[in-house]
């Protein structure tokens, strides 16, 4: 993991230089700035200068809750502070942990770790979301162009110049191109090739046979010899449970 840019605000200098040496101490964290208060840290952190903010409560003129409040897209925040009864407020503002000081490096690592699988988390999440709106393609069909998710094409194949698109919900989409072509275009590893005349959308697969596959609305699609063993090694064998030999 990327060092986190990190930012300490704390009035107290014991513990504003305590807390920079245990980032110091720490590779995965990477101290870019440490001020005296929340006055003095908003333009920097509002500003998006810092991934993580180890932050105090209780300050003059503006304390750590009415900073993180005040900021449109807050980093992820480490409370560390000495009155305990700060606790509940303190993920009521999607803090990542709460320290109670005084605490040593142990508890601060501690810390580390949950900032490590909170950003984990968060970048699993917006993975999932990029996934999820590139998970569709357009056909051009009469004057207008079609969006298809791909979880709704349960297969394509070919005729001649032509191929044709079969949707969950009985409808057919024919398009003047080649199944080949239509391949290389699309994201990988959405469709099995069974045959040189057909693509299967693996979801929608109910039964796998000898020479066919079954589809969940009964439609058999023909498998050839050549295809067949890439089936059985990308699709089958790495999720089949085996029979016990007595």
């Amino acid at each position: 993991m990327t060092s986190l840019r990190t930012t300490t605000i704390d009035n107290n200098p014991k513990w504003q230089i305590l807390l920079n040496l245990y980032i110091n101490m720490t590779p995965s964290l990477r101290l870019v700035n440490t001020f005296n208060s929340a006055v003095e840290g908003y333009a920097s952190v509002s500003a998006g200068e810092t991934d993580v903010l180890f932050l105090d409560v209780d300050m003059p003129e503006l304390n750590g809750f009415q900073l993180i409040k005040a900021l449109k897209n807050p980093p992820m925040i480490v409370f560390a502070t000495a009155d305990a009864r700060h606790a509940v407020n303190s993920y009521d503002v999607s803090a990542v942990d709460f320290l109670l000081k005084p605490f040593e490096y142990d508890r601060f690592l501690q810390s580390v770790e949950k900032l490590r699988r909170h950003r984990q988390s968060v970048e699993s999440l917006v993975a999932t979301k990029k996934e999820d709106q590139e998970a569709y393609f357009f056909i051009r069909e009469h004057q207008n162009y079609l969006r298809l998710r791909y979880d709704e094409v349960m297969y394509v194949n070919s005729m001649d110049n032509f191929i044709q698109i079969k949707t969950k919900d009985g409808k057919t989409h024919t398009l003047l191109t080649t199944l080949r072509h239509f391949e290389q275009q699309i994201s990988q590893g959405v469709f099995l090739r069974v045959h040189r005349s057909y693509l299967v959308n693996p979801d929608w697969i109910k039964t796998i046979g000898k020479d066919h596959i079954t589809l969940t609305n009964e439609v058999r699609i023909p498998i050839s010899n050549q295809n067949r063993e890439d089936l059985q090694k990308e699709f089958i064998d790495g999720k089949l449970i085996r029979r016990t030999v007595s």
